[in-house]
């Protein structure tokens, strides 16, 4: 056999033990090599040093005020989104499930971070049935937020209005409703958040 052939036979049978022994592996163990527990089964787990936001307001597409200030002592869920992110859409109804979810303790907020018409927004939101407030992003904003380099990008803001938990990236639901499920319960006991 020439030599210019080893390398691309040598390359072929090593695939080929790769897959045997990835058969193997599956068969021997279904549940994996490492057994983590699934993401409903994990601890919550916050910030080890939350931070506090440099204060915001901005006004919703409807032409409402939204601050941070007016919903303190409830959780806030701030999700930087784009329409031409899908990510960001397929987490949308999940956000929407929060907020139905907890309406009485929790406050979700859309920020938009594109230039996309008013009208395009209300239309896609429709779609989605959003039932949260969505803002476009300001300078004031990005300045409070200044750690935003993904979309979507989630802020989880506990009961004194510090931020506990930021996913950058598509969230896991099951994650994000367990964090507000933990944040919901001090406040109510009187613990005030965390």
């Amino acid at each position: 056999m020439s030599r210019r052939y080893l390398i691309p036979v040598g390359f072929l049978v090593a695939l080929a033990l790769a897959d045997v022994m990835t058969g193997y592996l599956r068969r021997r163990y279904p549940q994996g090599l490492f057994r983590t527990r699934p993401p409903a089964e994990r601890e919550v787990r916050f910030l080890a040093v939350p931070f506090t936001l440099t204060p915001f307001s901005a006004i919703d597409l409807d032409g409402r005020d939204v601050s941070l200030s007016n919903w303190r002592g409830k959780v806030v869920v701030v999700n930087f989104w784009a329409t031409w992110c899908l990510p960001c859409r397929r987490e949308m109804p999940a956000l929407v499930t929060l907020q139905k979810k907890f309406s009485s303790d929790l406050v979700v907020i859309g920020v938009l971070d594109d230039g996309a018409s008013i009208d395009f927004v209300r239309a896609f939101g429709a779609s989605l049935q959003l039932n949260y407030p969505i803002v476009r992003t300001t300078p004031e904003i990005e300045a409070s937020f200044s750690q935003v380099q993904v979309l979507p990008t989630t802020y989880v803001i506990d009961t004194a209005g510090r931020v506990v938990s930021v996913h950058a990236g598509e969230i896991d639901p099951s994650v994000v409703d367990r964090e507000v499920q933990a944040l919901i319960k001090p406040a109510e006991a009187g613990g005030g958040g965390r």
